[in-house]
């Protein structure tokens, strides 16, 4: 995939540290007050650190790369079966776009890779999960063709 700025590949192991070090971007939005920085990333974190180690056969990683050779974002799916019907299915684990490439589209060529991705693998859905106060992640997911199905409730006991 190509644009004027950028373009988008899988990624492989090699990339690992790089990902890693762009992975906390993930928390760059207004988070509940009960949840830290960590925490939204920690699970994505141990499986993209699985997936570097060959122990992650079910992942896949797609890349935005400058002409530079800058990270600019990366996808990480997860091929599975959807969790109703069992059909193929994917799931987006994770989309992180680097702080100074916001606005440019890399978000959106992610999630068209992650979308191409998927269909090849033959997945016929593909989910999402995002927390209600990132609006602007909601947005794009929406202008992209993904609606919301479920939301999720939270309680302290």
């Amino acid at each position: 995939m190509r644009d004027m700025n950028f373009d988008v590949r899988r990624g492989t192991p090699k990339d690992g540290a790089a990902l890693l070090e762009l992975l906390p971007r993930l928390a760059a939005f207004p988070k509940p007050d009960h949840r830290s920085d960590a925490e939204i990333y920690r699970t994505d974190e141990r499986m993209l650190k699985r997936w570097i180690e060959g122990g992650e056969p079910a992942c896949h990683v797609v890349i935005a790369e400058g002409r530079d050779g800058a990270l600019l974002g990366f996808a990480l799916v997860t091929l599975r079966p959807e969790v109703l019907s069992g059909e193929p299915s994917a799931h987006l684990e994770t989309l992180v776009v680097a702080a100074g490439a916001e606005g440019r589209g890399v978000g959106s060529a992610l999630l068209d890779a992650a979308d191409e991705l998927a269909r090849d693998e033959g997945a016929r859905t593909i989910t999402l999960h995002v927390f209600d106060a990132n609006a602007r992640a909601r947005r794009l997911y929406e202008r992209k063709g993904y609606a919301p199905e479920w939301i999720r409730y939270f309680k302290f006991l």
